[in-house]
């Protein structure tokens, strides 16, 4: 299982904190906007379900079966900028 910290806030290139309106754009926000947009692998129920976690709870696990997808899924995404997939990826070689 893996123990993902969604509340990281994601960073810019001086360390200052991204913002998405007033509130801080974290990790969680990031992943949760990916898997709201696209089904992809997961299908649309689970990539609902893991959206909503993702954006509400301070820390998801995961099993490694969906971490392996989930992690395929940012190294394909094309959505967001290298900024942003660039710290999630980073975060996810912590917990290998």
């Amino acid at each position: 299982m893996k123990k993902i910290k969604s509340s990281i806030p994601l960073l810019d290139l001086k360390g200052k904190e991204l913002k998405n309106g007033e509130d801080i754009f974290t990790l969680g926000r990031a992943i949760s906007g990916l898997l709201s947009s696209k089904s992809g692998k997961f299908g649309n129920m689970k990539s609902w379900i893991l959206a909503k976690r993702f954006y509400t709870e301070e820390e998801v696990e995961i099993d490694e079966a969906d971490f392996e997808i989930l992690e395929g899924t940012v190294k394909d995404d094309q959505s967001y900028t290298p900024l942003v997939l660039g710290q999630i990826l980073e975060y996810f070689q912590t917990l290998k």
